[in-house]
């Protein structure tokens, strides 16, 4: 018979190797993102894995308490709960070491852990899987077989999945029983973090100033666990009474009408209207050189010759997000997109609706698919006349892993707009200058690093941007057309490596066409979320619901302002003052304000959008 303490040791071993395997996956997190982990001394790195034990243990003592109840079933039959266990252990170890590859993988791209917001987007996987170069892909996935080969082969030697002999005798089944179900009571230690009030959270893990040490610290398995039962509530915020936090929301729009008059920027009221949506378009690219060339000329020129927005901030970090603060002035969420909410987005204003009863035809036009993250149906609710994808063009044009590539989208789109019933309100959105780079030709800086990819897609954009805007001006729609060029979201690339600094967020706008007065630049501070009311207003159109988070930015006596979020956090930026606010531990990131009253704005906003989104 089996003793007791060889059960025992089964239980401990099961623990140890768990916390063995996701010290391991830290490691490899920091060799797939040694970029990110060249900027910390070992012992910061050393640190993360030491706070890291905290998610570990817990996410080890829900496995091993498994490994307790397939024991406690061993003791009546011991053959049916070993397949079983051993199942289970070749299940989770394949799943945990996925969940250990993606982590790593995702965080390059988005500088993000993985999470339940993350997965939301392998419902359409082929979408999902466009981002990913897999020619990058083929050393992590080998480092993933290699994780799984060797933990697979500790776990044999272990010979965790055999279950002991039966116990002989009444008495010694009951004393094993009890002892083991001992230890199932003990293991909630670990798996709440300690026997405190409060369970474990991400909070436990944070250390350190800056957010990459925190990060990978986080254990990917019990992170995507904890965000899915999490989901439920996940953009209710509270940190003030509600009546404080409308007063605090409410300055924010705030006229000061002791300072009269409003920008006009357009020569004619009602003009047609187009909107190009630039994926990925950062503020640093304007008047970047790079070898000695500009890297995005022919926006550089609008800048000059157009109405430039030089302190624009996107409203999130991922387009479905960017599109619906563009075309519905609604912000981003920290934790989700709404448009994974019908009813919801359902409810909103909408700049197609309000022009079109103003007797527009409206359109909206994309290369790839827009059954991704749901956008088709958003614009069918905004009320979107016409909507052109990738099903909708001709098999004979290039297409990247996103879809039709820009050149020859922009070219079909330019003969469109000929077509179109004016007065007209278009949108259009690029799709080249997105990971993996796959452009259709030559990589004019080069493609040795990640930079030089991007700025590479962004000059081929720029390029195809340049020869679309001249065929229009030799027709007859230049002179009354207005055209907004504006990014959906900045990205992690030129010196850019951490999710919630203000540059990432700080993207380019400027407007051009044969409708400008005057060319200048705006340097007030906006968002996205200023667009669709600053575009109704120039155009002298009424909406025809309120857009409560766009500001009346085109009025002098406005106060420039903008708000944006990250995973689970804010950032509100105002004249000469930023405050980034991590709602994990309630702490500030950044706050450059002489008293914390610019992140009190900030905690404001965030309450009564969360109000506004859950009702």
């Amino acid at each position: 018979m089996q003793s007791v303490p060889h059960r025992l040791k089964s239980i401990l071993k099961y623990f140890v190797y768990w916390l063995l395997f996701f010290q391991v996956g830290r490691l490899v997190f920091f060799g797939i993102t040694k970029t990110s982990a060249s900027q910390f001394s070992l012992k910061v790195l050393a640190q993360s894995m030491l706070h890291g034990i905290w998610l570990d243990a817990s996410i080890a003592g829900y496995f091993t308490l498994f490994l307790c109840l397939m024991l406690l079933g061993g003791l009546f039959a011991p053959k049916m709960f070993s397949t079983i266990f051993k199942g289970f252990q070749w299940a989770i170890l394949a799943v945990s070491c996925i969940a250990i590859i993606s982590n790593a993988v995702l965080y390059l791209y988005w500088a993000s852990p993985l999470d339940y917001n993350a997965l939301k987007y392998l419902e359409t996987p082929k979408e999902a899987a466009a981002s990913i170069n897999w020619l990058y892909m083929i050393l992590p996935i080998a480092i993933g077989v290699g994780l799984y080969w060797i933990f697979n082969y500790l776990y044999l030697q272990l010979k965790l999945h055999q279950m002991h002999e039966k116990p002989v005798g009444n008495t010694s089944y009951v004393f094993q029983v009890v002892m083991i179900l001992f230890f199932c009571g003990f293991l909630i230690i670990p798996i709440r973090g300690g026997i405190g009030i409060v369970p474990v959270n991400l909070s436990k893990v944070y250390f350190h100033k800056e957010i990459y040490p925190n990060q990978a610290a986080y254990n990917p398995v019990w992170n995507v666990l904890y965000s899915f039962a999490e989901s439920g509530s996940e953009n209710n915020y509270s940190f003030m009474k509600d009546e404080l936090a409308t007063e605090k929301f409410n300055s924010l729009f705030q006229i000061n009408n002791s300072i009269k008059g409003n920008e006009s920027f357009l020569k004619t009221a009602q003009p047609n209207v187009v909107v190009i949506v630039l994926e990925s378009y950062l503020a640093k690219l304007v008047d970047l050189k790079y070898k000695g060339e500009e890297v995005i000329p022919n926006f550089n020129a609008l800048t000059k010759s157009g109405i430039y927005f030089s302190n624009l901030y996107a409203s999130g970090d991922r387009s479905d997000k960017g599109l619906v603060s563009i075309f519905s002035g609604y912000p981003a969420m920290p934790k989700s997109a709404i448009v994974q909410f019908p009813d919801k987005f359902s409810k909103l204003p909408s700049i197609f609706k309000d022009v079109a009863a103003a007797d527009y035809s409206t359109s909206f036009y994309y290369g790839g698919n827009l059954d991704f993250a749901n956008l088709r149906s958003y614009f069918i609710s905004a009320g979107v006349q016409k909507i052109v994808s990738d099903k909708d063009l001709s098999s004979l044009y290039k297409r990247g892993k996103w879809g039709v590539h820009d050149e020859f989208m922009l070219a079909q789109y330019a003969d469109e707009l000929q077509k179109m019933k004016q007065p007209f309100f278009s949108g259009l959105f690029t799709l080249s200058n997105h990971e993996p780079f796959d452009l259709p030709g030559y990589y004019y800086f080069g493609k040795q690093n990640g930079d030089e990819e991007y700025m590479s897609a962004a000059r081929y954009t720029d390029e195809c941007l340049g020869k679309f805007l001249k065929a229009l001006k030799k027709s007859n729609l230049w002179k009354n057309t207005l055209i907004v060029m504006v990014a959906d979201h900045g990205v992690n690339r030129l010196g850019i490596t951490e999710m919630q600094v203000a540059d990432k967020f700080h993207i380019p706008m400027v407007w051009t066409g044969g409708v400008i007065e005057t060319p200048q630049t705006v340097s007030k501070i906006c968002s996205q979320t200023d667009i669709p009311l600053l575009i109704l207003n120039q155009c002298c159109i009424k909406p025809s619901q309120p857009y409560k988070y766009s500001n009346d930015i085109e009025k002098k006596g406005s106060k420039p302002f903008a708000m944006y979020f990250f995973n689970d956090g804010f950032g509100l930026v105002r004249q000469n003052c930023t405050s980034i606010f991590d709602n994990v531990t309630l702490k500030y990131w950044t706050n450059s304000c002489d008293e914390y009253s610019n992140g009190v704005y900030g905690k404001a906003y965030l309450q009564l959008l969360s109000k506004d989104f859950t009702k």
